[in-house]
């Protein structure tokens, strides 16, 4: 990996995290380092995906995801979009409860399809069948 894809993802893994603060109350940045965080945050992504599909251009095609990381992913998800639609705006501890356990349960249950779904690889999957009309 190149050092500017290097520095680009340092830069957006930086301003991301002080937006995402911001954005959760967690700090005040002055209105003029909110703009310098965006704007580098945007810059930075760009640059960043400039990048990985220029290097990824002489790659194969990925494989298929697998039902493992299929499952994983529809999971956090899911669990994610569940946690942030449960915040409350007050911004109290008890405003975090629903959303930790919904996270918690998030990851048990991830975790638990996860394992299921990478021991039982071969039975899972399409379904076909086969049809024995003809339509002429």
């Amino acid at each position: 990996m190149s050092r500017a894809k290097h520095l680009a993802g340092a830069v957006v893994l930086i301003a991301g995290a002080a937006l995402l603060a911001q954005l959760f109350d967690l700090v005040v940045l002055p209105p003029a380092m909110g703009w310098f965080a965006w704007t580098a945050f945007m810059i930075a992504a760009l640059v960043r995906f400039v990048l990985d599909w220029r290097s990824r251009k002489a790659l194969p095609p990925p494989a298929d995801p697998t039902p493992a990381r299929s499952a994983l992913t529809v999971i956090v998800a899911t669990g994610m979009v569940a946690a942030t639609r449960t915040v409350g705006d007050s911004g109290t501890l008890a405003d975090y409860q629903a959303p930790g356990a919904i996270l918690a349960a998030t990851a048990i249950l991830a975790l638990a399809a996860f394992r299921f779904a990478a021991r039982n690889r071969d039975r899972i999957g399409e379904a076909r069948f086969e049809s024995a009309s003809n339509v002429d």
